[in-house]
C-alpha cells in the first residue's frame, strides 16, 4: 500500500512544482524552500516500503533538486544560487522559531505539547546537518548542472537532471544519514541503501515530468 502512496506522492508533488514554474521564479523558489523544510521536518517518520524500514521524505529531497534545476534551466544560475542562500536563512529561522515554540510552558489544558516536543526536539540537529549537507550538495548540483548545460547544450533536460541528481544524491544520502539520522532510526544501513535506491527510482520517475515541463512551458525566460 505504501508503494502506491509513494507513486501518488511523486505525481502530486511534481504537479505543484510545474504549477510553480508556470507562476514564475518567486513561486519556484518558495516551492524549493518549502520542500527542503518539509523533508527535514518529516524525516523522523519511518515507513515500511519496498521491503525495508525507511524514511518517507525522499520524494521531497529529489523534488527540491528537480525544482532547483528547473529554476536554473529557465531563469539562470544566479537565481539557483540565490535560492540556496534563501533556503539557508529560512532554515535557520525555522530552527530558532521551533525552539521558541517549545520554550513556552503549556497550559494544564494543553494536550499537544508532548507531540510538538517529540517532533521539534530533534529538529535543530537535523536541520543544522541538513544545512551543511544541502549547501554542499545543492551548490555542487548547480555547478554540475551548469557544466553539463554548457558542454552538452543540445542534450535534453532529462540527461542533465539525471546525471547531476544521481551523483549529488549519493553524496547527500551518505552525509545526511551519518550526520543527522545516526541514533534516530532503527537501521542506518537500511536507510542509506534504500534511501539512495528510492532516490534513483524517483529520478527515473521524474523523467516524464521533465518532458512535460519542456512541452508545457517554453524556455523563453531571460537567462542570467
Amino acid at each position: 500500500m505504501n508503494e502506491c502512496f509513494f507513486l501518488f506522492h511523486i505525481i502530486l508533488l511534481v504537479s505543484f512544482v510545474l504549477f510553480s514554474l508556470k507562476a514564475g521564479k518567486e513561486s519556484l523558489i518558495t516551492c524549493f524552500v518549502l520542500q527542503v523544510i518539509l523533508a527535514n521536518l518529516f524525516v523522523t517518520k519511518q515507513i515500511f516500503c519496498f521491503g525495508l524500514h525507511i524514511t518517507c521524505t525522499d520524494v521531497y529531497t529529489i523534488g527540491s533538486l528537480f525544482t532547483l534545476n528547473l529554476l536554473q534551466e529557465y531563469f539562470g544560475k544566479r537565481y539557483a544560487i540565490q535560492a540556496i542562500w534563501i533556503l539557508s536563512f529560512l532554515c535557520f529561522f525555522f530552527i530558532v522559531m521551533s525552539q521558541m515554540h517549545l520554550i513556552y510552558l503549556p497550559s494544564s489544558y494543553d494536550v499537544m505539547h508532548p507531540a510538538f516536543q517529540a517532533i521539534l526536539s530533534s529538529t535543530p540537529k537535523i536541520l543544522f546537518a541538513s544545512l551543511f549537507v544541502a549547501i554542499l550538495t545543492q551548490k555542487l548540483d548547480v555547478e554540475l548542472f551548469g557544466y553539463f548545460k554548457t558542454k552538452f547544450s543540445k542534450k535534453s533536460l532529462i540527461l542533465r537532471f539525471g546525471g547531476t541528481s544521481l551523483l549529488t544524491q549519493l553524496i547527500d544520502t551518505l552525509l545526511f544519514s551519518f550526520i543527522a539520522l545516526h541514533g534516530l532510526v532503527h537501521n542506518i544501513g537500511d536507510v542509506i541503501v534504500m534511501s539512495y535506491l528510492i532516490k534513483v527510482i524517483i529520478i527515473f520517475c521524474l523523467t516524464p515530468f521533465t518532458i512535460l515541463a519542456k512541452r508545457m512551458i517554453h524556455n523563453d525566460f531571460v537567462q542570467i
